[in-house]
């Protein structure tokens, strides 16, 4: 097998082998490859744990996660959503001054939210004035 690094991965090898810590390349490679192998196992063995622990709740009598509360939960989110869309679209104007100077100015835009991941500049304009 052969493996190629970019160069500063390949400094860290060789770093790891100058400092000691290992005989050459190889068991480097190795023992990197090790450590990756043993965090997904350990990382499946949480979520497996996790998943279970998810169903066990899901599964109790005294729950209250029903059909009906996540219905009403994503209601309430979306009506949360849509208030916070209305709020952020507008017109919008900002006045500023320049520091240090006499320069003032006004920059108004105009926002459109029309998704919950999504805002868009529909206009812009400056007026600056020098006093």
């Amino acid at each position: 097998m052969k493996i190629s690094l970019v160069p500063n991965l390949e400094k860290f090898v060789a770093d790891k082998i100058k400092s000691g810590d290992y005989q050459d390349s190889s068991e480097v490679i190795r023992d990197s490859l090790r450590r990756w192998k043993e965090r997904e196992e350990a990382g499946a063995l949480e979520r497996e744990w996790l998943e279970r622990e998810i169903q066990e709740g899901f599964d109790s009598p005294d729950s209250p996660l029903t059909k009906t509360f996540w219905k009403d939960l994503k209601k309430e989110l979306q009506g949360e959503t849509d208030r916070l869309q209305k709020t952020l679209a507008g017109h919008y104007e900002l006045e500023v001054r320049k520091p240090d100077t006499k320069f003032r100015g006004t920059h108004t835009i105009e926002v459109e939210v029309p998704s919950q991941r999504r805002a868009t500049v529909l206009a812009r304009s400056t007026y600056v004035d020098k006093d």
